[in-house]
């Protein structure tokens, strides 16, 4: 029987799909996620800001934080949190690398 409360992964994109210092849009169950690819890590963000729910760009991200375009907050990469505003974090994703692909685990919803 299958444990309820282990993460449910679901392929999110090929590994050869990001490379590092990339930054990749997917969606997943109807959520759009950012992929991040830091060396040989890779890190899965939820791709909605906490303060007003605007996107997150890829475009503004500098290896280190990701820019939020609407109020210009900054994520830190790994991990979500906010600098600029303590409390506020974007929400991290167990992520998996295996058999050539990348597999991210949303909670349910």
């Amino acid at each position: 029987m299958m444990d309820p409360a282990a993460p449910v992964y679901q392929r999110a994109c090929a590994s050869s799909e990001l490379t590092v210092g990339q930054c990749r849009l997917v969606t997943l169950g109807g959520r759009e996620v950012q992929l991040f690819r830091v060396g040989s890590a890779v890190c899965a963000l939820d791709n909605v800001c906490p303060h007003a729910g605007a996107p997150i760009d890829c475009a503004l991200w500098d290896g280190e934080t990701v820019t939020c375009t609407y109020h210009g907050l900054r994520f830190q990469v790994p991990g979500g949190h906010c600098p600029d505003a303590p409390g506020w974090e974007l929400d991290s994703y167990p992520v998996k690398e295996t058999a050539g692909f990348i597999w991210v685990a949303l909670p349910p919803r």
